[in-house]
């Protein structure tokens, strides 16, 4: 028979009672997890197969800036930097001229710029980020050193942090003079000190919320993206590993565990998961297999680097990637993995489909409780949609020379969709509606001609570079194109998640990319 003092001894067990923030089951997880997984999983832990993500890694936020008007900027292409910089190309080494976040241009010295992954949408695969114009102004130094080293666009842009109220928000806490900000005037030893971690070591970048996409995604220790604060970062306590965790964190098993840890509430249909539910989920452990055991595994993994992962349960039963989950599983030392693999796989779309009917349970009653104004609401999600992403590329900044072969003069403003010509005999004339307002010497200058005047409909004249060069600036436009409308996928998903009629759905995007001129 037990006793009081039995009982309290239990207290000194540190597997019955984990470190506060280290919690290693959550209650949502007690109740939507499926027994017979539960005990293969845990049993595998209990023989060393499997280990606590936060045994292995240090997971942090991303950069809060509270200011994201003022701190996070976008870098102008030499083209469209205004005259008035008098800005060389030779400047583009230690300079670069951003717009902040009320579109007024600065001009600001690189090494206080640094490239941003800004949210999910910015993760494009496992081992690649998007290339965006997004920069953080991150400067460390004080006044004083700025002014030595004759820092002066450094210098402006701190003076417009102290004097201008950004007000580009609705939430009063977002709103006023940035330096004047009750979140960011204490902040020590400047107001403006946003103590950026330096990259020294591979990092995993994941999301903190999901839809039907489960991703992470490796940087290289000499990465110097900045993780902005909707992802976190999985620092490896041993980089050798990163590359097994970065593994383990996109297998079927881990998007199972997210999905029973995170938060099914939040968004209506939206997972959100925070540290605790990572550092609790169980991965394999980096030193249970061989050398060649992670390689056969790689190896697994990269054949799917040629996937869509817009849509990751699109993919789940598609035959590379059953053969990266089921060795995964055979590494983790489970005694049927085509089995297990199965029975993830199942139990993963039923919990995402409990998830996405819940939000269409509640969706009903909402609509009834209010009254959806169409114009209003299809310009909100579109400024929404235009304001997590850059601008459409611009053709002009692949241009080399900045030489001019030819000029055709516009004709008449367009008044309508911008269009070229397909028939054989107009393919080289641009058209508003059904009127020629452009004609050009081939189709691939009406094709440049057409991306110029969605930027600027008052453009009176279109100059055409040599042939060779718009050949060239042309195909790096269009590769730049193909990853920018990838990145506007998957902001539109994020942003349409509680939009149900697809000819809405429709309208917003086509909103969208006329405000960033792709169409």
């Amino acid at each position: 028979m037990t006793n009081l003092t039995d009982q309290l001894d239990r207290l000194r067990d540190v597997g019955a009672f984990p470190n506060i923030g280290h919690v290693r089951v959550r209650w949502g997880q007690l109740l939507r997890e499926e027994p017979a997984l539960a005990a293969e999983i845990r049993a595998r832990a209990a023989a060393g197969s499997l280990a606590y993500l936060a045994e292995l890694a240090n997971i942090r936020s991303g950069v809060v800036t509270r200011a994201n008007a003022y701190f996070i900027v976008r870098e102008l292409p030499f083209d469209a930097v205004p005259k008035r910089f008098h800005f060389s190309r030779r400047d583009l080494t230690s300079s670069a001229v951003v717009l902040d976040g009320v579109d007024t241009p600065f001009r600001i010295e690189r090494q206080w710029l640094r490239p941003v992954v800004r949210g999910p949408e910015d993760l494009l695969s496992p081992h690649d980020v998007a290339s965006s114009a997004a920069r953080l102004f991150d400067v460390t130094a004080s006044r004083e050193e700025l002014r030595e080293t004759m820092q002066t666009g450094a210098l402006e842009y701190l003076r417009r942090g102290e004097t201008f109220a950004y007000s580009v928000s609705d939430d009063d806490l977002k709103g006023g003079i940035p330096a004047e900000r009750a979140q960011i005037k204490n902040r020590r030893p400047f107001w403006y000190s946003l103590h950026v971690p330096n990259s020294t070591s591979p990092r995993i970048i994941v999301p903190e919320h999901y839809h039907r996409r489960y991703i992470a995604t490796l940087l290289a220790s000499d990465d110097q993206h900045v993780v902005n604060d909707t992802l976190y970062t999985v620092l490896p306590s041993d980089p050798s590993h990163a590359r097994l965790i970065h593994l383990s964190i996109n297998s079927l098993l881990s998007w199972y565990q997210i999905e029973l840890r995170g938060r099914t509430q939040h968004g209506e249909g939206v997972l959100k998961a925070k540290i605790p539910d990572f550092e609790g989920m169980l991965v394999l452990k980096p030193t249970a297999i061989t050398t060649s055991e992670a390689d056969r595994l790689d190896a697994a993994f990269r054949a799917l680097d040629g996937h869509d992962f817009a849509d990751s349960l699109t993919h789940l039963s598609e035959p590379q990637r059953v053969v990266f989950d089921e060795l995964y599983l055979e590494l983790c030392r489970f005694e049927n993995p085509a089995g297990m693999r199965l029975m993830l796989e199942r139990a993963l779309r039923s919990a995402v489909s409990e998830r996405f009917e819940r939000r269409a349970s509640v969706s009903a009653a909402k609509t009834e409780r209010r009254r959806i104004n169409v114009t209003a609401t299809v310009d909100s999600y579109a400024t929404r949609i235009a304001a997590s992403m850059d601008q459409y590329p611009d053709p002009r900044s692949f241009l080399i020379t900045g030489e001019t072969a030819g000029m055709a003069v516009v004709l008449a403003k367009p008044d309508g969709t911008i269009r070229v010509g397909e028939d054989l005999f107009n393919q080289s004339e641009v058209f508003s509606g059904s009127t020629i307002i452009l004609s050009t010497p081939h189709n691939l200058a009406a094709r440049f001609a057409r991306l110029l005047l969605l930027r600027d409909p008052d453009l009176q004249q279109v100059n055409f570079p040599p042939d060779e060069e718009l050949r060239s600036a042309m195909d790096q436009f269009e590769n730049a194109a193909k990853t920018w409308m990838k990145r506007f996928g998957n902001a539109s998903r994020l942003a349409l998640q509680n939009v149900t009629d697809e000819r809405l759905s429709q309208a917003i995007e086509d909103r969208a990319l006329r405000l960033l001129h792709a169409k």
